[in-house]
């Protein structure tokens, strides 16, 4: 089976399986932001290095946040820039 076939398929595992749980997650992303303000109560600019398919962006984002994010994986990047309508590159 061609690879690039098989990693996708990973990659919308990936994707689904924290769409099933995004209530568990967002509340995971909620608590790191609480310590994010905590520490940088002006929200601005805030940057995820390895942002996957950028369901923590998007957390971010719905606090106030300017989110930008990186990854390696263009699969994932598409996600984050489609249905989420992030700012991500490689």
């Amino acid at each position: 089976e061609n690879p690039d076939i098989e990693k996708n398929r990973y990659y919308e595992g990936y994707i689904k399986e924290r769409q099933a749980r995004l209530p568990s997650y967002t509340r995971f992303y909620r608590k790191r932001l609480e310590k994010i303000e905590s520490l940088y109560p002006k929200k601005g600019n805030i940057l995820d290095i390895g942002c996957a398919a950028g369901f923590f962006l998007k957390t971010a984002q719905d606090r106030g946040w300017n989110p930008y994010g990186v990854d390696i994986v263009p699969f994932l990047l598409n996600f984050s820039k489609r249905p989420l309508k992030l700012k991500t590159s490689i």
